[in-house]
């Protein structure tokens, strides 16, 4: 019997596997161990610094849109839709809130994308790792999860490989689906924030010459 990590060889006779995702991971849990020794590369520490970059200043972004909001909430006074200046001052706030909801939505989307690519990326090394077991697994033999005692055949360590290819596809349509909405609502966060700020600004500058 030869180990092969938490992998042995062996002829034991297995009925199929049932070929559920859940089972695919666990069958090569390893596989996700990072090795803390290796450095960085120049490309990793600028894509974590874009990162954290980008994650701080969404969430900059939204502190400072909620507070604005807060302030003009406790400052609107009642009135009645009769001047210039008080119509462009609610459709601005108006603005402002939808900004707010964007923001949120922009948070909400990031951490979507963050997790289906982590999902992919691990999808991936688990499919590199079937292949590189399935090359050891001799005619007529299985490999064997010495971790969770599971034997897999060839034919089943093929089906696995199969799934995964399946599967990788349709997390990469749905990657760049929800990647589209983040930056979409990134956009329009940006264009409401500038013009609520903006439609403020005007309204309290016409408030004083036309009431």
């Amino acid at each position: 019997m030869k180990n092969q990590g938490a992998y042995a060889e062996t002829n034991w006779p297995v009925a199929p596997a049932l070929l559920r995702l859940d089972a695919i991971l666990e069958f090569v849990a390893e596989a996700a161990e990072v090795n803390t020794q290796m450095p960085d590369t120049r490309s990793d520490s600028l894509f974590h610094a874009s990162f954290k970059a980008a994650q701080q200043f969404d969430y900059f972004m939204l502190g400072m849109i909620g507070a604005i909001v807060a302030y003009i909430a406790q400052n609107v006074e009642p009135r009645t839709f009769n001047s210039p200046s008080y119509d462009i001052y609610i459709v601005a706030v108006i603005a402002l809130l939808l900004a707010l909801y964007c923001g949120i939505a922009r948070i909400e989307r990031s951490n979507l994308y963050r997790q289906l690519n982590a999902k992919s990326l691990h999808l991936a090394e688990k499919r590199g790792k079937l292949t590189e077991a399935l090359q050891q697994v001799q005619l007529g033999g299985s490999v064997l999860n010495t971790e969770t005692g599971e034997s897999h055949t060839a034919p089943e360590i093929i089906a696995m490989i199969k799934d995964i290819s399946d599967e990788l596809p349709k997390g990469q349509r749905a990657l760049h689906k929800v990647a589209a909405s983040s930056l979409s609502f990134y956009k329009w966060r940006t264009r409401l924030f500038l013009f609520g700020v903006t439609g403020v600004f005007v309204a309290k500058v016409l408030a004083a010459y036309i009431g």
